[in-house]
């Protein structure tokens, strides 16, 4: 599949500038130049239609050896990843495929397989982000009031792919195992970013509270009432708990939100937190809980409840969070 690009693009590419990282060198302030990217993005975007991703795409990726992380509640490494080396990557289901206009990335679950070999190796994650499929710039603003809004495609790739490295300590247990970033060419000729991750497995918090039952108050549950109660404090304890270990290396999650919080079959496993495309770095852990309350956005959904239980628990975490025995999470900052 060929598009015919504008010269801009086309200098681009022959400086070795293919991915969406370029566009990270355009002045997109001047007219001229923004007109000529939102076009290019335009031809791709009409490209894409008959010539998107679909299962059974695949592509050859090569893996540095991945080093295991360490600690009992780690989830074992891949084989192929341990070793690393050439594989062929093909996507086989789609978690996130694109949809809309407004979406920044597409997610696939891809089986890995030896190069010239029929045995699945195993799963990865993939989190692509292609351009033309992102939102577009807005070329009818003349005072580039909304260009301000516009996120470059190579921002967020990257931007995730230093949050993932900044975490390493932390991958394999609160936050997936990560392969690394690579360029490849999507089915309309398009240049994306390819994050691969580790695959894990289990519900996510979302999909958890969905599933909790129904009441109005505490009677309504009956004899259940202890165990809701019960469990909304380990899961309050296990994903307050993961968010700190997050923060206490300098990232801040920018979305904490049920949906990018996976738990994990393993009961004693921890909550294994998704999605830094819009991560800050290298934050001092002051701001963190100040400016970007990391914290309070991961425990909000778990105190979504009727008055009583609301209640409830927000006294027993005052309580638990005030008592220097209790070591399950430290909120002085200058201990952390």
């Amino acid at each position: 599949m060929t598009v015919a690009l504008s010269p801009l693009l086309r200098n681009a590419i022959a400086m070795g500038k293919s991915s969406p990282s370029s566009s990270l060198n355009l002045n997109l302030n001047d007219p001229e130049t923004l007109r000529s990217y939102y076009e290019d993005l335009l031809k791709y975007r009409e490209q894409t239609y008959g010539n998107s991703l679909n299962t059974g795409w695949s592509f050859v990726v090569t893996l540095d050896p991945h080093p295991s992380a360490s600690g009992h509640s780690s989830r074992p490494l891949p084989t192929f990843a341990v070793k690393g080396g050439s594989y062929k990557l093909s996507l086989s289901c789609p978690v996130k495929p694109y949809r809309h206009e407004i979406q920044y990335s597409q997610i696939w679950i891809a089986d890995v397989f030896k190069l010239g070999q029929s045995r699945c190796l195993g799963q990865v994650i993939l989190k692509i982000f292609q351009p033309s499929l992102m939102p577009l710039p807005d070329i009818d603003d003349r005072d580039n009031y909304r260009l301000f809004e516009y996120v470059r495609p190579g921002i967020m790739s990257s931007t995730e792919d230093n949050a993932y490295r900044e975490l390493q300590p932390l991958q394999g247990t609160t936050v997936p195992y990560y392969y690394g970033m690579y360029t490849r060419t999507m089915p309309n000729g398009e240049d994306a970013d390819v994050l691969i991750m580790e695959y894990v497995k289990g519900e996510t918090l979302e999909q958890w509270l969905s599933g909790r039952p129904e009441h109005t108050k505490p009677e309504d549950l009956g004899n259940a009432d202890a165990k809701y109660v019960a469990d909304t404090k380990i899961m309050f304890k296990k994903v307050l708990t993961a968010v700190h270990s997050i923060n206490r290396l300098g990232v801040a999650h920018r979305d904490v939100c049920p949906s990018c919080i996976i738990l994990t079959p393993n009961p004693s496993g921890t909550p294994v937190v998704i999605d830094f495309a819009l991560a800050a770095c290298n934050v001092d852990l002051k701001l963190i809980r100040r400016k970007y309350e990391n914290n309070i956005q991961a425990i909000d959904p778990l105190r979504e409840c009727c008055r009583p239980h609301r209640d409830g628990i927000l006294k027993w975490a005052k309580e638990e969070l005030a008592n220097p025995s209790n070591t399950w999470i430290k909120f002085n900052i200058d201990q952390s």
